[in-house]
């Protein structure tokens, strides 16, 4: 492909982290093109299939949420809702309460404390009931701040 959107991806996690930062920026919500977006989906569907990212040995739920990640965020980022990546997860803040039934159907669950929705791979689940301040998920799921395109707002 010509662009080459994704080129320097080397796992997973930067692939999804990329096409969040290209979906942002591209988004037809903020008056982009949607060409350019569509292009971005196509070499997504690429780029996350290269030997570099091992796709084929991670287990079904990832795969599962790598595929759908591009319909998600889209879905994200048309409500206007603010999107950030911590390593595999995906926390959304916002105006979410008018849409708690569709991110419950995606997967998504809600945080009070942080006042967010989050999704994460099956295997990412936790026995632990006290929620993580998100320093600490930045430590454990995201340690090079340069995978964090955006930090959220502190809720008042």
């Amino acid at each position: 492909m010509e662009n080459n959107y994704f080129n320097g991806c080397q796992s997973l996690k930067e692939v999804k982290a990329r096409y969040l930062a290209l979906a942002k920026q591209h988004h037809p919500i903020l008056g982009q093109d949607p060409i350019t977006l569509f292009k971005v989906r196509l070499e997504y569907q690429v780029a996350f299939r290269e030997p570099s990212c091992a796709y084929h040995q991670h287990p079904e739920d990832v795969k599962d949420d790598v595929r759908k990640y591009p319909d998600i965020i889209d879905k994200l980022l048309g409500w206007k809702l603010d999107v950030m990546m911590l390593g595999t997860w995906t926390w959304v803040q916002g105006d979410t309460y008018p849409h708690r039934e569709e991110l419950i159907a995606m997967g998504f669950h809600y945080e009070p404390n942080k006042r967010a929705w989050y999704s994460r791979p099956t295997s990412c689940r936790s026995a632990n009931p006290t929620p993580l301040p998100f320093e600490k998920i930045r430590q454990l799921h995201a340690p090079d701040p340069a995978e964090l395109f955006k930090i959220f707002k502190p809720v008042l």
